[in-house]
Order: structure tokens, then sequence, then C-alpha cells
């Protein structure tokens, strides 16, 4: 009867304990045994059932069982990366298929060895662009399609910076006509680099935003906590690096100088024209700013009243409903689906007071 058992035991458990086995780091194996439950719904089997023979061509079956789920591209793309590991280690192969790489991007496309990478010079590809005639703002519109059809404005971005990344150590730059593409972005400084007297007042701007009662902020409203603070000295560290790396200013040394009426408004033009696809995200963040220093007491006591930043606030487009709509989607969960998982746990508890 114990030899019995211990087969029984074994043969419920060889695909989650091949994966627990396997030399992969701990968040991919979490990955992978959260795909096979995922593998379970699709071939409509427990997952103890499951043997090594079912998972042949199971990436192509998810294609279709995750399709009218309310899931993000993104979410997808991950459970299908993860079943296709299981095959791997299972010793099946999967093949993906290959679309024609035109003459002109065939040597950049040897290059390339991150899917985000090979995915953006795809969206380069079917837009009819070479590398010649590719241009920095047809570099940020194509991170503006991605962000339109469901990722997030970090991930697409992600995909951008992988597919830079792998040209510049490759060294073909000179393949391409402009060489902005590759230029750095503005430096998000360090604040021990700014000027002694800059350093001091944003310290202890952020410092009065999290007080609880400070003097100036009307009915101590407004309070900051420390990670919120954290993301508005990140943005006043931008604000700087573009003056200083892009406008090429100097005697930046305090904050009135920073807060420059003309070079925020070359700022945000910036950002809203070339570096955010998603003006809703920028919008939220950066109306930190104006809230933060129109009750700030030392700037209101140098006579500068921030009317100007509000306005330019208002100018700032907001999100596009189709972005908005893809960012509820992402959050979103039917009811049917809700209730399906309480089924399944009360099914696994039963199975467990049996055992």
């Amino acid at each position: 009867m114990p030899k019995l058992k211990r087969k029984r035991r074994i043969a419920r458990c060889t695909i989650a304990t091949m994966i627990r086995k396997s030399s992969a780091s701990a968040s991919a194996k979490h990955g992978m045994l959260t795909a096979l439950n995922v593998v379970a719904d699709c071939l409509k089997l427990p997952v103890e059932k499951i043997t090594k023979k079912m998972l042949k061509g199971v990436d192509r079956k998810l294609h279709g069982h995750l399709a009218p789920l309310p899931l993000s591209k993104d979410t997808r793309s991950t459970y299908i990366t993860n079943a296709r590991r299981i095959m791997v280690l299972a010793g099946l192969s999967f093949v993906e298929p290959e679309k024609p790489v035109p003459a002109a991007w065939e040597q950049v496309a040897s290059v390339l060895t991150r899917a985000a990478a090979k995915r953006f010079m795809a969206r380069v590809i079917n837009k009819g662009l070479t590398p010649a005639t590719l241009d920095n703002d047809a570099v940020w519109e194509i991170c503006a399609d991605l962000v339109r059809s469901g990722l997030s404005d970090h991930y697409a971005k992600e995909h951008k910076y992988w597919f830079v990344r792998h040209i510049k150590e490759a060294g073909l730059q000179t393949l391409f006509g402009d060489a902005s593409i590759f230029a750095p972005p503005p430096s998000k400084y360090a604040r021990t680099d700014y000027p002694v007297t800059l350093r001091v007042q944003i310290d202890h701007l952020l410092a009065w935003k999290q007080e609880v009662m400070p003097d100036g902020r009307p009915d101590g409203k407004g309070q900051h906590r420390p990670v919120t603070a954290k993301t508005l000295g990140a943005w006043l560290a931008r604000l700087y690096g573009y003056e200083i790396d892009t406008l090429q200013l100097t005697g930046v040394n305090t904050l009135a100088d920073l807060l420059d009426e003309s070079a925020v408004i070359k700022f945000v033009e910036w950002m809203v024209r070339v570096r955010t696809p998603d003006f809703g995200y920028f919008k939220s963040h950066f109306g930190m700013l104006y809230a933060a220093v129109r009750f700030y007491p030392p700037l209101r006591k140098l006579g500068l009243r921030f009317g100007w930043l509000r306005k330019l606030l208002k100018r700032i487009p907001k999100a596009k409903e189709h972005i908005r709509a893809a960012n509820r989607a992402r959050k979103y969960i039917r009811y049917e689906i809700l209730e399906s998982i309480l089924v399944k746990m009360e099914e696994q508890h039963a199975k467990t007071t049996i055992s």
C-alpha cells in the first residue's frame, strides 16, 4: 500500500515537481506554476492529470483560450511565454512563425536578442521605414502605438529602450539617419549633484510637504507621504536635468531659478511632444509640483506666484479614452470568473479533506 500511495503522489505532482526542481529563478518558477493552472483550465483537466505529452502544442491552444478573457496583452503574453518554458522543461519544442526581414534590417535584426526589441523592430518595419528613414518622432509614435494596443506606458518605453540599447552595443548607429534616436535623455541628477543652495531648498520643500501642520499650507491639507515626496523629488531632478543637459542653462542655483517660467514651459512641451505617450500619467504626476510650490512660504516671500503653472497644466491633453479603457480593462475581472475561483477553491478543499 505505501508504494501505491507513493506512485500516485509522484504521478499527481510530476509537472509541478519538474518545475520546482528546475534551475530557474524563484520568480520564473512562480510564473510557470501559475501558467500551469491556466494550462489546466485550457485542457479542462485537473493539474495532477496533465502529462508531458499533453503539453505538446499547448501554447497554440492557449491563444484561443485566453482571447475572450478580460486580460491585457501583457498578461496573455506572459502566460504563453511561461507555458513555453514548461514545454522546454518537458523536452518539447515550439516553433514561432518567423516573418522575413527586409534586407535593410537584416544587420540590425541579427543583434536584437530581446523579444521586446524584436517586437519594436517589427512595428517599425510594418510602417515601411528603413534605418535611414527612421527618426526620433517615428520612434516615439511607435511607443504611442504600443500604449494604444494595451501596453503600459512603462512597458512601451522598455521596448524602445532595448531596441536602442542593442543597436548601440553593436555599434550600428551609423546605419540610421537620425542620430537623436540614440541621444541619452536628460539625466535625473542625484541630489548630491545640485548646487548647495538648491539642494537645501529642495530638501526643505520636501520636508515641508510631509509635515502634518506646517506654516503656509491651508488647513494642513496636501500632506505628502514619504513615497509621494520621493516622487516629487524625482520630477524636480528630471526638470533640473533637462535645464542643464538640454537647454544648457547656467546659474540654476536656487529653487526660484529652477522654476523659471520659460524653462518649465519648454520642459512640459518637450515631455508631451516627445517623451510621454500617456498624457494622463504625466499630468497627474507633474501636477504635484504646482500643488507643492503655490503655497510654499519661502517662494511666496519672494513674490513668486504660479498661476501660469496652473494654466500650463490645463493645456496638457487629457489621457485618451482608448488608453483609459485599456487601463480599466486590465484591472477588471468579470463576476463569472470570480465565482469560478470560489467553486475551484471549494473543490480543492473537498479533495484535500477526502485525501
